[in-house]
C-alpha cells in the first residue's frame, strides 16, 4: 500500500521535471544574467519559443535523476514471474531426529535481492534418556549452505522432562542476502543443536503431527539492505 501511494506520488513528478526540460538540445545563450556562469537559453521546440536558465535546467535534471532513482529501487522486480512461492505437505507425520524434513526450490531472478524463507507448522521433542536432557535443532539450508549473512535460520527445542509429549505449532523466518541469482534448492532440516551438552540425547523429535506444513519463499528487494537486514 506504502508502495503503491508514494509511487502515485512520484510518478507524476518524474512525467512534469521531464516535460518542463527543453526539448531542443541546441539551446542558445542570449542574454547574460548573474551569476557569470548563468545565462538565459532560448530554446525553439517546433511550437513556441521557451526561455530557460542553465540553473534551473541543472536543478531540473537533479530533480528528474533523483526520481529515476526512487522510481527504479521501487519498481525493481515488478513483475517478475516467480517472486514468491509457498510449498505445502499435508498430513506430515516425520519422526526423523536428523536429516532433511522438506524441500522447496526457488528460482531467483536477481543477484541484488534478498530472499525471505518461513517455516510453519508443529513440532515435537520428547525427552527419553533417565537423566539430562534432549535437545534437536531445525534449520534451513540454502543451496546445501545454511545462511551466513547475517545469520542461521533455525530454532532449538529443549526438554529434560521425559512424560512431556506436547506438539507446538512453530514459526521460523529470516532474510538471507548474498545468494546468486537462479535456482535455490530451499530445505528444513532436522539435527544436533548448537554447542549441545555432550550429556544431551536426540530424543524422540517430530514435525507435523496429522497436519498440514509450510514453507514460504520470497525475493524481496530491500533498499539498504546491509543497514535494514541484521
Amino acid at each position: 500500500m506504502v508502495r503503491s501511494i508514494l509511487l502515485f506520488v512520484l510518478l507524476p513528478a518524474f512525467i512534469y521535471a521531464q516535460s518542463t526540460l527543453p526539448k531542443d538540445p541546441q539551446c542558445v545563450c542570449t542574454v547574460n544574467v548573474s551569476p557569470a556562469n548563468d545565462c538565459v537559453r532560448t530554446c525553439d521546440s517546433g511550437v513556441s519559443a521557451t526561455s530557460v536558465k542553465n540553473s534551473e535546467i541543472i536543478a531540473l535534471q537533479t530533480q528528474m535523476q533523483e526520481l529515476q532513482r526512487e522510481l527504479t529501487t521501487m519498481t525493481t522486480g515488478f513483475g517478475l514471474p516467480a517472486r514468491m512461492k509457498q510449498c505445502s505437505k499435508r498430513g506430515m507425520n516425520d519422526g526423523k531426529e536428523n536429516g532433511e524434513i522438506m524441500a522447496c526450490d526457488f528460482v531467483k531472478q536477481r543477484d541484488d535481492t534478498v530472499l525471505h524463507v518461513a517455516w510453519n507448522g508443529d513440532l515435537r521433542l520428547i525427552h527419553t534418556g533417565s537423566r539430562g536432557a534432549s535437545c534437536r535443532r531445525w534449520f534451513f539450508t540454502l543451496n546445501g549452505s545454511e545462511c551466513s549473512d547475517p545469520y542461521t535460520i533455525d530454532m532449538q527445542l529443549h526438554n529434560n522432562q521425559p512424560s512431556m509429549n506436547i506438539h507446538r505449532p512453530s514459526y521460523v523466518e529470516g532474510f538471507c542476502r548474498g545468494l546468486s541469482a537462479g535456482n535455490v534448492h530451499v530445505r528444513w532440516n532436522v539435527g544436533d543443536c548448537v554447542n549441545q551438552n555432550p550429556s544431551y540425547n536426540p530424543g524422540d523429535s517430530y514435525t507435523g503431527w496429522i497436519s498440514t506444513v509450510r514453507i514460504f519463499v520470497e525475493e524481496v528487494n530491500v533498499k539498504d539492505a546491509t543497514e535494514n537486514i541484521v
